[in-house]
């Protein structure tokens, strides 16, 4: 009796080594972990083309977007120094052609000045950090700009022209995860939008409302709150975006 239960164990044992011998390794390029996406297919009322990006990881950190069809920026490659995002490179058409490059700083953890890099030309902002919770980039000609932040959500942007208000952007949120939360360093990139026009801002929450164009967003979520489905309305125009993860 001991020597068949000494075999069975003996069996099970080789079994279980055979078994995590050939087990696949895990693709650097996946996602490990916390929830992020992978694909966002966005469809216009407009009748124009729908248009695709596609997410690639290390762990967690973004390693770069593809867009289709490609128009203007095909491709975005981040770098990564630490778990901050230190470098943006850009690149245009089918032959994924340089366009644009972002160098980011940091200090105590926060982004403080990008250089962008366009057709051999660098231009500099710069950005303060205020004990309010407030942003301001840099005075430039008196001009100059404010973030306004509320638990993580950027609520408020305001431009200011010699010392004047001159235009002011409200935005409200729902209370879900935003879709871009858990990709390491995207919630430290300051206007991640206007920087890398097929992203979203990662704020902590998801946008309902954006008065600059009078948009309105309805979304549809997973169990675990994260959106699996988005439409944007502006006046009689619709964009839906459906994102797997």
């Amino acid at each position: 009796m001991k020597n068949l239960l000494f075999s069975a164990l003996m069996l099970f044992s080789t079994a279980a080594v055979i078994s995590c011998s050939t087990d696949p390794d895990p693709d650097p390029s996946q996602p490990s972990g916390a929830m992020v996406p992978k694909k966002i297919e966005r469809s216009y009322s407009q009748n124009y083309p729908v248009s695709t990006i596609t997410y690639t990881y290390d762990g967690n950190k973004l390693k770069e977007i593809n867009l289709n069809p490609q128009y203007d920026v095909s491709k975005v490659k981040f770098t990564y120094t630490g778990d901050n995002i230190t470098k943006m490179e850009l690149f245009s058409g089918v032959n994924f052609t340089p366009y644009t490059n972002y160098d980011i700083e940091y200090q105590n953890d926060k982004m403080v000045k990008y250089s962008a890099t366009y057709n051999g030309t660098t231009t500099v902002r710069n950005y303060t950090h205020h004990s309010d919770g407030t942003i301001t980039t840099d005075n430039v000609s008196n001009s100059y700009m404010k973030f306004t932040t509320s638990n993580g959500n950027i609520t408020k942007i305001e431009s200011f022209s010699n010392g004047a208000v001159t235009s002011t952007n409200n935005f409200t949120f729902d209370d879900k995860n935003n879709i871009h939360k858990n990709i390491t360093g995207l919630n430290k990139i300051i206007e991640l939008e206007r920087l890398v026009w097929d992203l979203t801002q990662v704020n902590t929450n998801n946008k309902l409302s954006d008065d600059s164009g009078n948009n309105t967003y309805t979304y549809e979520y997973n169990s675990d709150n994260f959106p699996t489905k988005s439409i944007k309305t502006q006046g009689t125009s619709t964009t839906t975006s459906v994102i797997t993860y």
